[in-house]
């Protein structure tokens, strides 16, 4: 993934002035507009029963399944193995 400084120079524009402009445009600065969108991935991916939180994890992009369940909490206000029980309807036991 490009970083925001390849970004905004590819706009000729400042990181800051694109972080600006970003905010004003999403609602969001860049890297929580990025987090939303890897949780919503997440979300995508967790309604597939057969992989593991860890794998979801990866490869929605968070770093390890500690930052995923750090983000995703924050983000959502539950867990993602309470997430996944309650949207898929599993009462009890490993997500």
């Amino acid at each position: 993934m490009e970083s925001f400084q390849q970004i905004a120079a590819e706009f000729d524009l400042s990181v800051s002035h694109f972080s600006r402009a970003f905010r004003i445009s999403t609602g969001l600065p860049p890297h929580r507009w990025l987090l939303r969108q890897r949780v919503e991935v997440a979300q995508q991916l967790m309604t597939v029963r057969e992989l593991p939180l860890a794998e979801i994890a990866i490869s929605a992009g968070f770093a390890n399944q500690s930052h995923f369940t750090r983000v995703f909490t924050a983000v959502v206000g539950i867990s993602p193995g309470v997430w996944r029980r309650e949207k898929l309807g599993v009462s009890g036991g490993d997500a």
